[in-house]
């Protein structure tokens, strides 16, 4: 869903999720001005979108503390590298946290496995996009019109990729109790690897 003041950022939003065609009605329909998907949602999404957004405010609240609680649990621990707070961000939706793991005994893969272990579910996230395989398959040159070609070394990317651990919304939207066992199970497998 977008939403926006900006009528050359709507246009150009309609066009992709309108298969490349024109905003304006019918007269519209067989001018195709970009390329375009069908990425459009149906109005029984819409219906359960609008439905769900009153309760958006209060869950980026509960996933803020339950984030906070695992930010002060986990701080000062042995490989365990927090995101630093940016004194500018005042909130956050908290749809993940992550955090880096720099152990010395286990590379970042043993350490996930370890918490899942534990019964926590846990991930390492995603490659970096320059990475990703979509970026060099030839729909991506068809639908930009040039390859895509990744010169320059993304360190920070590429450090991030292989010792990010990620939990998502749902271990951030669980009772406090749930979150202070997250932190109890991360704390016990960072002090023994």
């Amino acid at each position: 869903m977008n939403t926006t003041g900006n009528e050359d950022l709507f246009e150009r939003c309609w066009h992709f999720h309108h298969a490349g065609r024109a905003s304006g009605g019918r007269e519209a329909l067989t001018v195709n001005t970009l390329m375009g998907t069908s990425a459009r949602m149906a109005e029984w999404e819409a219906a359960v979108l609008d439905a769900q957004l009153d309760r958006l405010p209060e869950q980026c609240v509960h996933r803020q503390k339950s984030i906070r609680a695992m930010m002060e649990g986990l701080a000062g621990l042995p490989g365990i590298i927090l995101p630093p707070e940016d004194p500018w961000v005042t909130a956050l939706s908290g749809f993940l946290f992550q955090f880096q793991w720099k152990g010395s005994k286990a590379s970042r893969d043993e350490f996930v496995k370890a918490v899942r272990a534990e019964g926590i579910p846990c991930s390492t996230g995603y490659v970096p996009l320059h990475r990703m395989s979509m970026l060099q398959d030839p729909a991506f040159e068809k639908a930009t019109g040039r390859k895509f070609e990744q010169e320059e070394v993304l360190s920070a990317a590429e450090e991030l990729s292989k010792t990010a651990v990620w939990f998502v919304s749902n271990v951030l939207l669980a009772d406090a109790e749930v979150v202070d066992k997250v932190v109890q199970a991360v704390r016990k497998v960072a002090t023994q690897l």
